[in-house]
């Protein structure tokens, strides 16, 4: 979706007379070719217009959503919008979840995660709990060492 041209012979007069002095709520309805954003505002019979930004856009900014804007005029010109705020419903950004990291160098994988990491098979299960706890749970565990094979703990109970 592109902006008209400016070259072409448009009235932009009682566009003008609306837009005179004030600000506007409009919506960004896309990206031109370079990433500058167009937007539409009531009013606009002339389709979305490239607008400059004179605000700090929000990392979340999702395009598609077609968010809300806040929009002045050069000159009171309403082929020259200047995005001057973006409209939210929300002060901030809901947190990101964090996701669960697996990397691997060749030598080792490390798969960190912030309370719980679950490896499962048929009956079988191995979880790793944020506090510490490992639970190993199967028809049947064996353990297996080529020297010691060592229990410890504060309290070791067997059967």
């Amino acid at each position: 979706m592109e902006p008209k041209q400016k070259e072409q012979k448009i009235d932009y007069s009682k566009v003008a007379q609306e837009v005179r002095g004030r600000q506007i709520v409009g919506t960004i309805v896309g990206q031109s070719k370079d990433g500058r954003a167009l937007v539409d505002f009531p009013g606009n019979p002339f389709g979305p217009v490239v607008a400059r930004v004179a605000a700090i856009v929000p990392e979340s900014l999702d395009v598609q959503a077609e968010p809300k804007v806040l929009l002045t005029f050069e000159l009171d010109d309403p082929s020259e919008p200047i995005i001057v705020s973006f409209i939210r419903d929300q002060l901030f950004d809901q947190p990101k979840k964090k996701q669960a990291v697996a990397s691997l160098d060749g030598k080792k994988v490390v798969l960190e995660a912030e309370n719980e990491i679950e490896l499962r098979c048929g009956a079988s299960s191995l979880i790793l709990r944020k506090d510490g706890k490992v639970v190993i749970k199967g028809v049947e565990v064996i353990s297996k060492a080529r020297r010691s094979n060592k229990i410890r703990g504060s309290n070791v109970k067997i059967n």
